[in-house]
């Protein structure tokens, strides 16, 4: 296997990475590939051979559970129904990893477990509406992606040359994913991974030596990947026999204590329980319990010490909650004579006065106390650094005033992430390492990072600094020269091509000159018979010249003139720079014709003259390779070109830069143009040398987090805070808290008073309830025996007086034993005896004294409830499904709140009043304040402020101990604000205002 290449990063780092990269365990956010299996036709197989191909799909996931399904196929379903419903209420974009590394870093001593490749899925619930139905689907503009990091994690630790090895993801196709992953496999030094097939997540209970490692394993990952915790991988079991109750009367009913609230509480939420102090609350508690699960037509067991039973029956019979003892199995004899005068027992007609004003009643209270325990879930539900929802709530108020969540709520995207606590603290080390590493960077177009990643990942900062000094400097110097020579090149040719035209515009000049001089001169010498030159005038002259002498002259004045018009024509014909139509001479009627002709000419040629040093320099601008050039110009240009092509070579060879070094068009200034850009672009790059080591300390760190790490970082960087860290943290617990709002949350007082005295009067009706629904299935017993056997029970029973009790129990059978007794009380030894096995005959079981017990005989016994409650600490494997929550009778104390929110306040009021009269977290009468206001004036009492008023001074449902802190606060005559964090989560600014005005108006 490919070992570890020596880096400078610490173990730490790769550490840290692999705490992200690695998916194994599996969290509750994820699911097996391999389960879709029990969806049937090759499901996983099929989806696997879609994305492949990348080739869109739906496929409808039907989660029912038939009835011709196997056991562990019905477990399969209901995991994966559990994980679906998780992530959908996450509404993030379902990932599928695909396939795994499972590599050994023997550096670390860990064993990297990650996924190459992931596809963005959806997941939506289907249409209609069954929670059992499911649409997966895949939408080819969802691009596959490498896994990041993975790549990070491999080039930095085994100096992987990644794309040598994987073809760009567009070209992933069936076969050339195979063909990429052997070749990873080869250059990992692992077995090739042979044909794809499927295979299920290897699971943590495996041993070192059958878990499968140092391979590219066909195993796949649904669901979100760039977090993963502890995964509980216990399943339901199905088990037979009783079901458990369903506690539809969650009112206890006799007076109970505040802790013994919160047991009670957690019995009707469906949960085992321990109580610890045994000798607390019996049998009292026990039978405030049981009345409830009686007149909700349940059924109870009660597995007592011989010496405790008779308590128990009296505490039935004295509570009204039974009509007649329970059946007790003390011993065999007493027990089957006891059931022969249950079965000869004639029922009383039962009256159903009065029973719908309570349950009317009844469910008033069930629904107003149903919204206290949500709300006080809702605030304990715990969050970020293990505090609840109003602690994070004061914490964001603090982070607000001081740095706004809008500096990264406009760039980034919430839906990036996924509001975690671990996410959170992962993100959060991010940035405080990155705060500090990028202060000397100070940017994110730096020089420096036009630097390739690998220079970091693959090279320790002494070699990679090492290997830019040696290669940088004289490359810089190599175009530095480059640009002066094609610049000095491009310039001469200018100043040639400049110098040509002006030396024709000179030769034109002079022409003219000379021209016009003559025609002055020999105007004035002949006057206007000079100018004369129509058609049959020259014929004439000539005559004339015969005999004239002056005419002579003057005819030798017009040739002369002639002579040099066509001097000038001849020149511009010669080289025609510009646009003039210059007539024949023979054209010109007069020489004054002729002399404005001329002058026309000299402003065009003026007008091109003025011009030449721009069109000369457009001239050089539309210069190409092609262009045709003076011979020596061309073998210099060569020289160059051959110059500029060795030297853009060796650039690009050199093992550093992001990007290639590429030539645009053939024209020679954008050559210049390209030198002028990458001289300087080496230069900032060299300049920047003598910081290279900050820089290489900030870039390596920066590669190794994860996308919405630096999504997160550059969003900080672009908005540039006072403090990273503040807002980060105004940002991150603002979504948090709209992540895991909930309407459940109290916003408003509650008259806990009000609720207590319901409970009070509703106790009563809930006792007689349940005897008369005992004795109800006692009547209904007796008539459908006597409508089945035409005979009362009484005078059936009389049958079977020789018979065992063992048959006696077999052949009434459990729902008629239920019917006749719906509550028995027993011996350990005795159930021993009659019910060997470990079925849950009863919905509800209560075990005293276990904890004396061997745990083997206590756990058998708990064994017979379908719900478990044991007066005792027992071990945990004692119960069903092997869990139980503990509860102690002895009153909680209330631990000291954060300081957050009270320090919030403290904050905002201090503008207001003078910050010593505001104490935060201060206990008054055994209440804590979140901040306590003291009084301006002597010997009056400060204002206390309560946040969630009293839904936070008491243990889950212990709403006894809340309504007798109120009391206490009410007779000391102190005066209480009930501030609630839903208000101050909707209206944060209002609320602050109106706290402000509330507590200026006491202070007057």
């Amino acid at each position: 296997m490919l070992q570890p290449k020596e880096t400078s990063s610490s173990d730490q780092l790769f550490l840290a990475a692999l705490a992200q990269l690695n998916v194994l365990p599996l969290d509750e956010r994820q699911l097996d590939l391999w389960l879709l299996n029990a969806l049937g036709a090759e499901l996983p197989v099929r989806l696997m051979a879609k994305l492949l191909k990348q080739k869109e799909f739906e496929f409808g996931l039907d989660l029912r559970q038939h009835k011709q399904l196997e056991s562990t196929e019905k477990a399969r379903l209901a995991a994966m129904q559990e994980r679906f419903s998780s992530l959908a209420n996450q509404q993030q974009k379902l990932q599928l990893g695909f396939p795994l590394l499972l590599l050994e870093d023997e550096g670390l001593g860990q064993l990297v477990q990650a996924p190459i490749f992931i596809w963005e899925l959806q997941l939506e619930a289907a249409e209609d509406g069954d929670p059992r139905h499911w649409m997966l689907s895949y939408n080819s503009d969802s691009a596959l992606q490498y896994n990041e990091l993975l790549q990070n994690y491999l080039i930095s630790r085994f100096k992987l040359d990644w794309e040598e090895i994987l073809p760009p993801k567009e070209e992933l196709k069936a076969q050339t994913l195979l063909d990429a992953l052997n070749q990873l496999a080869e250059k990992l030094g692992l077995d090739a991974p042979g044909l794809p097939k499927l295979y299920p997540c290897p699971h943590p209970q495996l041993s070192e030596e059958e878990r499968p490692k140092n391979a590219i394993y066909w195993a796949g990952i649904l669901g979100q990947l760039e977090q993963h915790e502890e995964l509980d991988s216990d399943l339901p079991l199905g088990l037979k026999g009783s079901p458990k109750p369903l506690w539809h009367s969650k009112l206890a009913a006799l007076a109970v204590s505040g802790p013994e609230r919160t047991l009670l509480q957690a019995l009707y939420g469906g949960q085992n329980v321990q109580q610890l102090q045994s000798s607390v609350g019996l049998p009292r508690l026990p039978i405030a319990a049981i009345a409830p699960l009686l007149a909700d037509g349940g059924n109870a067991l009660v597995v007592c010490p011989l010496n405790r039973i008779e308590a128990y029956q009296n505490q039935f019979m004295e509570q009204g909650v039974l009509p007649g003892p329970a059946w007790v199995w003390k011993n065999k004899e007493e027990a089957r004579a006891q059931l022969f005068s249950l079965l000869a027992k004639e029922p009383k007609k039962q009256s159903e006065k009065e029973q719908a004003s309570y349950q009317l009643q009844l469910q008033k209270y069930l629904l107003q106390l149903q919204k206290l325990n949500q709300g006080q879930a809702a605030l304990g539900q715990e969050g970020l650094l293990g505090e609840d929802w109003s602690q994070m709530l004061g914490r964001y108020l603090g982070y607000q005033q001081e740095e706004g969540k809008q500096f990264l709520s406009r760039i980034l995207q919430k839906e990036d992430y996924i509001f975690s606590p671990k996410e959170y603290e992962e993100l959060l080390q991010a940035i405080r390492e990155q705060e500090q590493l990028f202060a000397p960077v100070r940017s994110l177009a730096h020089p420096l990072s036009q630097l390739r990643d690998e220079l970091f990942l693959e090279n320790t900062e002494e070699a990679a600094e090492q290997l830019l000094q040696k290669e940088l400097p004289w490359k810089t110097e190599e175009f530095r020269q480059l640009h002066l020579d094609y610049s000095s090149f491009l310039d001469a040719y200018y100043d040639e091509l400049l110098l040509h035209h002006q030396q024709h515009a000179m030769a034109l000049r002079k022409q003219l000159d000379r021209l016009q001089e003559m025609m002055v001169i020999y105007q004035k010498v002949y006057g206007d018979e000079f100018g004369e030159n129509r058609a049959g005038y020259s014929n004439r002259l000539r005559l004339m010249s015969v005999f004239s002498k002056r005419h002579q002259q003057l005819l030798a004045a017009k040739q002369q003139i002639a002579e040099e018009y066509e001097q000038l024509l001849s020149l511009y014909d010669s080289k025609r720079y510009f646009v003039f139509a210059l007539k024949e001479m023979r054209q010109f009627n007069s020489i004054n014709a002729l002399y404005q002709h001329i002058q026309e000419f000299e402003k065009r040629a003026q007008h091109w003259g003025q011009r030449l040093p721009k069109q000369m320099r457009e001239k050089v601008n539309a210069l190409e390779l092609s262009s045709i050039l003076p011979l020596d110009r061309k073998s210099q240009l060569q020289a160059l070109e051959e110059r500029l092509m060795e030297a853009l070579e060796g650039l690009n060879a050199l093992p550093f830069f992001k990007k290639r070094f590429n030539l645009g068009a053939d024209s020679l200034p954008a050559r210049e143009q390209f030198l002028r850009d990458s001289f300087a672009q080496l230069l900032a790059i060299e300049e920047e040398l003598p910081n290279f080591l900050a820089y290489y300390r900030w870039r390596k760190h920066w590669l190794l987090l994860g996308k919405r790490g630096r999504q997160l970082l550059q969003a900080l960087i672009a908005s540039r805070p006072k403090s990273w860290e503040t807002a980060f943290k105004s940002w991150y617990y603002y979504n948090y808290l709209a992540a895991t709002y909930s309407l459940a949350l109290p916003s408003a007082g509650t008259d806990l008073q009000d609720l207590l005295a319901q409970e009070r009067s509703l106790q009563p009706h809930l006792r007689e309830a349940a005897r008369k629904n005992v004795a109800l299935r006692h009547e209904e017993l007796h008539q459908d025996w006597k409508k089945n056997n035409k005979l009362p029970l009484s005078q059936g029973s009389r049958a079977w007086q020789d018979e065992p009790l063992a048959a006696l129990i077999e052949r009434l059978g459990w729902e008629r034993i239920h019917q006749l007794s719906p509550v028995i009380m027993a011996t350990p030894a005795m159930l021993e005896e009659f019910l060997p096995e470990r079925l849950a005959h009863f919905e509800l079981v209560l075990l005293e004294s276990g904890e004396q017990m061997p745990a083997e005989r206590s756990r058998r016994l708990l064994q017979l409830g379908a719900q478990q409650w044991s007066v005792g600490e027992l071990p945990l494997s004692s119960f069903r499904g092997q869990s139980a929550a503990a509860y102690s009778m002895q009153p909680k104390a209330l631990s000291l709140p954060a300081p957050s929110f009270g320090q919030a306040l403290k904050t905002y009021l201090s503008r207001y009043i003078d910050e010593e009269r505001l104490l935060v977290n201060q206990k008054v009468e055994g209440v804590w304040a979140n901040l306590l206001v003291a009084s301006s004036r002597a010997g009056e009492k400060p204002l206390i402020l309560l946040l969630d008023g009293w839904m936070k001074q008491q243990a889950p449902g212990d709403y006894l101990s809340a309504v007798e802190a109120q009391n206490r606060l009410a007779q000391e005559g102190y005066w209480v604000l009930e501030l609630y964090s839903f208000n101050f989560w909707q209206n944060r600014a209002g609320e602050l205002r109106s706290l402000a005005a509330a507590i200026l108006n006491w202070d007057k």
